[in-house]
């Protein structure tokens, strides 16, 4: 008979105070994480010598491109805006091409088995840019020539200062009812607005 074993990772919540205890009611103890052991043999491999070996991204196949600035603050009037949308925090706004998210907005339309080049620009501090569906080459990482290490498929990358320019293309659908996303992954950044949406059919 094969034995069970379970391990639970559990955090505390101190009511005294702090963003975790304020909201989850504080004095509590949950299960961040469990992991159950079953007995089965795990997956056991080798690691390869060298890895792949990718050809260079070709940017002559992208058919267009599209340019994404990333943006934390606003005037008085795009910030009404974005209260109106449920997308402010702590009296900010943040958007992207001057647009802070809206559910019901499809920002960009992509025809299926295309291949385009994404720019990406932001005004102040280093955002990690991530697209929904897809996974993508960088051609330009903050101007320059992307590191080795993230020269192989990836879907996000790190924009600081100058544009960063991704190679991708996009073969998943995402109807006008259900499209992908596009947003900085900071998570307070794409609640308070830094976020799109887009189509692909």
């Amino acid at each position: 008979m094969k034995s069970v074993e379970s391990n639970a990772l559990n955090v505390s919540l101190d009511g005294g105070g702090g963003f975790l205890a304020n909201l989850f009611g504080g004095n509590q103890t949950i299960a961040a994480l469990t992991l159950t052991a079953n007995g089965d043999k795990g997956f056991s491999c080798t690691m390869p010598n060298t890895l792949a070996n990718l050809s260079p991204p070709d940017r002559s196949q992208a058919t267009t491109t599209r340019s994404f600035q990333l943006e934390m603050g606003g005037g008085a009037d795009l910030a009404a805006l974005a209260l109106a949308w449920g997308n402010v925090c702590g009296g900010g706004v943040m958007s992207i091409n001057g647009q802070p998210m809206r559910m019901g907005r499809i920002d960009e339309r992509v025809r299926k088995g295309d291949t385009e080049i994404w720019r990406i620009a932001v005004d102040d501090m280093l955002h990690p840019f991530h697209i929904h569906g897809c996974s993508f080459r960088i051609l330009t990482q903050n101007g320059t020539e992307p590191a080795a290490h993230v020269q192989g498929w990836k879907d996000m990358v790190h924009v600081d200062e100058g544009w960063s320019e991704v190679l991708v293309k996009f073969e998943h659908d995402a109807p006008e009812d259900a499209p992908y996303m596009y947003h900085c992954h900071i998570l307070e950044h794409e609640d308070c607005g830094m976020m799109g949406q887009f189509t692909v059919t």
